[in-house]
């Protein structure tokens, strides 16, 4: 398999799954896999797809199963992520490091962070912004697509919990001391 492809939401799923060439359905020990193909350029890629669950227990779950039953080249999470800063719905984030903004210590002075950084692969980062520049992606989208959607590079936070309002104490966390993060997520 080159790339298993893990989504923790139904829309995520099947917003991928549109895209797959010849899907079909596959169990292996009690979980069911999509398995199809995807081509990008002169190349095909064989993909298994799965719908995961929105915890980072159920993702980490489902990637170690993924990875154990297909030996993929590749493992992509895939998802819906709240942005930050400039980033607005319908924009592309690509990740190249995830920032674990719960890591630290909570005292009476206040909040320690011990960030939890985890790298991502270069060379997919790489690969990454050459898709992006050749601007062949586009062909993809939805017509009238309007306004056409921009794609960031940087860093993302992930979290056990829903981020949704900017007076939060989670995003002043972040904020303070992950300053540089482009979107919000909770299952990598």
């Amino acid at each position: 398999m080159d790339v298993a492809i893990l989504c923790p939401i139904p829309a995520e799923y099947n917003a991928i799954r549109a895209h797959l060439e010849h899907p079909r359905e596959e169990q292996k020990e009690g979980q069911y896999y999509t398995v199809g193909a995807f081509r990008g350029g002169c190349q095909r890629y064989r993909i298994v797809l799965r719908e995961t669950g929105s915890r980072n227990n159920e993702v980490a779950l489902a990637a170690e199963r993924a990875i154990r039953q297909y030996q993929p080249k590749i493992i992509i999470l895939a998802g819906i992520a709240g942005g930050v800063k400039d980033v607005v719905v319908g924009d592309v984030v690509v990740g190249t490091q995830a920032y674990g903004y719960e890591a630290g210590k909570s005292t009476d002075a206040g909040f320690s962070s011990r960030p939890n950084v985890l790298p991502y692969s270069r060379e997919l980062i790489e690969l990454a912004k050459v898709v992006e520049r050749s601007g062949a992606w586009r062909q993809r989208l939805p017509t009238h697509t309007s306004p056409l959607p921009k794609v960031y590079f940087g860093p993302i936070a992930s979290g056990d919990q829903v981020v949704a309002s900017t007076r939060s104490e989670a995003y002043r966390t972040i904020k303070a001391h992950y300053n540089d993060t482009l979107a919000l997520e909770m299952e990598s």
